[in-house]
C-alpha cells in the first residue's frame, strides 16, 4: 500500500546550434536508477514497500512528466514518496535537495552514506515551489515527501554541449 519512486528525467534539450548530449544532465541519473532496478530484481531483497522506478518525460521543457503523474498517479500520493536523480553522474560529493524538509528520510540517506558509502554528503531545506525546476519540486507541491540527489565536485557543462560521456565519473 505504499511505494517508493525512484525517478529521473529522460529528456534533454537536443540541439540547439551544437547537440547537447545531456550524459551528466539526464543520462547519468536514468542510468543509475536502472541500476537500482537491477540490484533489487538480482538480489532478491525483500521489500517492505513497493518500489517504482519513472522516468519522467519533458523535464526539460516545463516538468511534463511530472506534473502528469501527479495528475493521475498509479499509487495514491499520500503513500508515496519520491528518491530523484538528476545530474548524477560527474562529482564526488552528493547534494540533496530537501533533507531538511523531510528529517525522517534523510536520516536514513545518513546512515546509509556513513555505513557505506563515505561520500562528502549536503542537503538543505528547499522551498523553490512556485516556479520550480525540478521533478521533486513538483511532487513536494502535490505533498508527496521527495528528494533530489545530484552530484558535485567535478566540472559539469550544464545545459551546454561539453555535458557528454567525458566527464562522467
Amino acid at each position: 500500500k505504499e511505494v517508493i519512486i525512484i525517478g529521473a528525467h529522460l529528456d534533454h534539450l537536443g540541439k540547439c546550434y551544437e547537440m547537447m548530449p545531456g550524459a551528466n544532465d539526464n543520462a547519468s541519473a536514468v542510468a543509475v536508477m536502472i541500476g537500482v532496478a537491477k540490484a533489487l530484481a538480482q538480489n532478491h531483497i525483500p521489500l517492505k514497500r513497493s518500489v517504482m522506478f519513472i522516468s519522467f518525460g519533458s523535464e526539460e521543457q516545463g516538468l511534463l512528466g511530472s506534473n502528469k503523474y501527479i495528475e493521475d498517479p498509479v499509487f495514491p500520493l499520500e503513500n508515496s514518496v519520491l528518491l530523484n536523480m538528476d545530474g548524477v553522474g560527474a562529482g564526488k560529493s552528493i547534494s540533496t535537495n530537501a533533507g531538511e524538509n523531510f528529517p525522517v528520510m534523510w536520516s536514513f540517506v545518513k546512515d546509509a552514506n556513513t555505513s557505506y558509502i563515505h561520500a562528502n554528503l549536503n542537503t538543505n531545506f528547499f522551498s523553490n515551489l512556485g516556479r520550480p525546476r525540478l521533478d521533486a519540486a513538483i511532487f513536494m507541491r502535490a505533498g508527496v515527501p521527495s528528494l533530489s540527489f545530484a552530484t558535485s565536485g567535478s566540472p559539469s557543462p550544464y545545459h551546454l554541449p561539453g555535458d557528454n560521456v567525458e566527464i562522467i565519473n
